[in-house]
């Protein structure tokens, strides 16, 4: 499930910080 959170990284890398 790498893929998946390197993309949502991307598109909300707010949500992750």
């Amino acid at each position: 499930m790498i893929n998946r959170e390197k993309g949502k990284e991307k598109i909300e890398p707010d949500r992750l910080l």
